[in-house]
């Protein structure tokens, strides 16, 4: 059985569960740091038992961080960052804003030592602004992914895409022998934004 990841599910209703409705063959990881969307991505990956669910944030070292989320978190129009700036971009006013501690590790140490299993078809990210961040801190050395699917939209900070981090992750990726793929499968899903997303194939 082939092996995917997803980092920042929201209610789990997105083009990911499209691809796994339509591949049986996939175990999935799904990873979401507020707990009150743990509710809405069981109830949207009821139709497989080949899943597991995890209630903690993915970024740049272990141990734990802070994570803002709006006060009616787990909503279908949740909104959810370590960067406050994130919601106050989206309209959340400070009495809106609820700020948490959340438990966090590496990609690193997710994939050797959590999952124990560093063949990965599938990696899909939408951290809200840090999927640069934990795509720069990641030794790709020691992982074997096929497929690297990101948000782009809040890379130069929130509702602002492109800038020099990208530039960097890029390059990173570049290095580690990944490509992007403008002819992504993934284009033709119907939750899927081309505008806000980039999708990296590593070379064999």
């Amino acid at each position: 059985m082939k092996t995917a990841i997803q980092i920042g599910v929201a209610n789990g209703d997105d083009f990911v569960k499209e691809f796994i409705l339509n591949n049986k063959d996939y175990y999935i990881y799904l990873i979401e740091p507020v707990e009150a969307s743990i509710p809405l991505i069981e109830n949207s990956y009821s139709f497989t038992e080949n899943k597991t669910i995890w209630n903690f944030a993915i970024s740049k070292t272990n141990g734990y961080l802070t994570f803002y989320t709006d006060i009616n978190e787990g909503g279908n129009n949740q909104v959810a960052s370590i960067y406050k700036n994130h919601l106050m971009a989206h309209q959340r006013t400070l009495e809106q804003i609820k700020e948490q501690i959340v438990p966090c590790l590496d990609l690193n140490t997710l994939i050797n030592f959590v999952i124990k299993n560093n063949e990965i078809e599938y990696l899909f990210i939408d951290t809200e602004g840090h999927d640069c961040d934990i795509l720069l801190s990641t030794d790709f050395s020691k992982l074997n992914i096929k497929n690297i699917i990101f948000e782009t939209a809040h890379s130069e900070g929130a509702l602002t895409s492109g800038g020099q981090k990208l530039i960097e992750t890029t390059k990173h990726l570049e290095l580690n022998k990944y490509k992007s793929d403008p002819d992504s499968l993934f284009k033709n899903f119907k939750s899927f934004n081309w505008n806000g997303n980039i999708h990296f194939t590593k070379n064999p």
